[in-house]
């Protein structure tokens, strides 16, 4: 039987420094130290666009597991470091997550949720810290502890940039995944009253499953007639078939699922890890069950590929059922590995934003791409922005990259891993907007620019011809039809309503390239 009482906090202790000097490429270093470790990082970035980046050390050779907390409030030119945890000798860390809340310095919360498991009593340890904007005035929200029983990770979610009208201010979760002896569970934290009180439910357990990763995503897509959601998904059955679990209920723990096995949609054998989600987040729109999981799926044991699993039309509560679900290749190679993806999304576009970290030979590179939220549910490639890192060959790794979205600048924010001749770096990158760049190339031979557009678009071709072009909205209406001669033509958009399109252009031979822009 599982059992829960309190214990103190172990001390914080907060360090300000400047790292905006110090480069790598084109990246901000915010933390490097000699060795091989991992640091595991975390991104939130508030609505005020302040950068928060989490620094989750463990793994190395001779120095203590550690947590570091970042801030920038200049774009993320320079960081500050707000707080620094040493995890004592006797215990070993088991996940840690931020997520912040607030649109100025006045009111501000960084939420902080930590795992640790003590190997001296065999006790886990899950504390929820609150803090002001600067790191100061931390104070427990919520804490427990079970005897017996290992902490794997723990992920914490929030719908405070689209709250809902019956839950105020924000509804804000996190979730545990942890084996009580040889059983797995799944616990859920929440909050409907803006972290005023928590409440804790097992969500689900399994016995005879050894749990692993998780992450959750709390939702909101139409204030007036939905309650928000949370979406849970976790590594399970890792000593065995490797699959990645999915929960589903209200964001207050009622009407909760059962776990699907969601990747046997794709495979009953292939081995799988790190799973992501991401429920939409935009409460205009009228979309209770939009949300995409994605995970690394090990193909024919000799291929990591990025799988993602979408809601088909019949998918609510009641109706959670792998029928009800369907899956898509994300990023998939028989030359490349591609692993280590992440999620956010972005409401003013209404775009899921994805990263994950590719690599072919001995390059290695984190890639940026996103998804319009009608292209989510179904069997659609994603837009490629991006590589985020610079390639590199032999001597450098990326891992681990985590992307969130600063409003405030049109801009996605990355913090990822890079390893090279025995040093560990955390570093950071936010010079790609979150919609595109500045031409969209597709196929190296057809480029419409600007992207985003406002009057007009230029469409270029490399070589001379006559060429038929339409262009779509997003739930497939042709808005517009011509044709033109020569290499280059600048039709004008002006008439078109916000929001984003699909050309298509075809040859004399019959050839199509597409594009997709974004009309503002």
């Amino acid at each position: 039987m599982k059992t829960k009482f309190y214990f103190l906090l172990i001390a914080l202790f907060a360090l300000t420094f400047s790292v905006g000097a110090q480069k790598f490429g084109n990246d901000i270093v915010i933390h490097e130290c000699a060795g091989i470790y991992w640091a595991k990082p975390k991104i939130s970035v508030a609505d005020n666009g302040w950068i928060y980046v989490l620094m989750n050390k463990y793994g190395h050779p001779s120095e203590n597991d550690e947590t570091r907390i970042y801030r920038s409030i200049d774009g993320g030119v320079t960081f500050s470091q707000i707080m620094h945890g040493i995890t004592p000798s006797d215990k070993k860390q088991g996940g840690r997550d931020i997520v912040v809340t607030g649109d100025n310095a006045s009111n501000i919360k960084l939420w902080y949720v930590y795992a640790d498991n003590n190997t001296a009593t065999g006790e886990a340890h899950v504390f929820l810290m609150k803090m002001d904007a600067d790191g100061s005035n931390e104070s427990i929200a919520h804490s427990y502890t079970i005897a017996s029983t290992q902490n794997h990770d723990v992920a914490i979610s929030t719908n405070a940039r689209n709250p809902d009208d019956t839950w105020l201010p924000f509804t804000i979760g996190f979730a545990a995944s942890s084996n009580y002896n040889t059983t797995g569970y799944i616990d859920y934290v929440y909050s409907i009253n803006g972290g005023t009180t928590f409440n804790r439910t097992v969500m689900y357990n399994k016995p005879n499953s050894e749990f692993g990763s998780i992450d959750l995503s709390i939702g909101q897509a139409t204030a007036y007639l939905y309650y928000p959601y949370v979406g849970i998904v976790f590594e399970m059955d890792k000593e065995s078939e490797k699959n990645i679990g999915f929960i589903a209920g209200r964001a207050d723990g009622l009407n909760s699922t059962t776990a699907l096995q969601v990747n046997k949609k794709y495979s009953s054998s292939h081995k799988t890890k790190q799973p992501k989600i991401q429920w939409l987040c935009n409460n205009t729109l009228t979309e209770p069950y939009n949300f995409m999981i994605v995970y690394s799926n090990y193909y024919n044991d000799s291929d990591w590929d990025i799988i993602k699993i979408y809601p088909e039309s019949g998918y609510n509560l009641s109706n959670h059922t792998l029928d009800n679900l369907d899956y898509y290749y994300v990023a998939s190679s028989s030359v490349s590995h591609e692993e280590y993806a992440d999620l956010s999304y972005d409401k003013t576009y209404n775009h899921y934003l994805l990263t994950y970290r590719k690599t072919t030979g001995d390059e290695s590179k984190v890639v940026y791409q996103v998804q319009h939220y009608t292209e989510a549910l179904g069997d659609n490639g994603w837009t490629y922005i991006v590589d985020v890192s610079s390639d590199n060959s032999g001597t450098l790794s990326y891992y681990s990259p985590v992307v969130d979205i600063d409003l405030t600048r049109g801009k996605a924010c990355y913090a990822f891993e890079a390893y090279t001749y025995g040093t560990t770096r955390l570093l950071f990158d936010s010079e790609w907007s979150n919609i595109g760049v500045e031409e969209v190339v597709m196929d190296g031979e057809f480029k419409v620019f600007p992207n985003p557009a406002t009057d007009n678009i230029t469409l270029r071709m490399n070589e001379e011809g006559t060429y038929l072009v339409r262009i779509y909205n997003m739930i497939g209406g042709k808005v517009a039809t011509f044709e033109f001669t020569g290499t280059e033509f600048t039709h004008n958009i002006s008439g078109l309503p916000t929001g984003m399109y699909l050309i298509k252009l075809n040859t004399e031979k019959g050839t199509e390239f597409n594009a997709k822009i974004i009309v503002k």
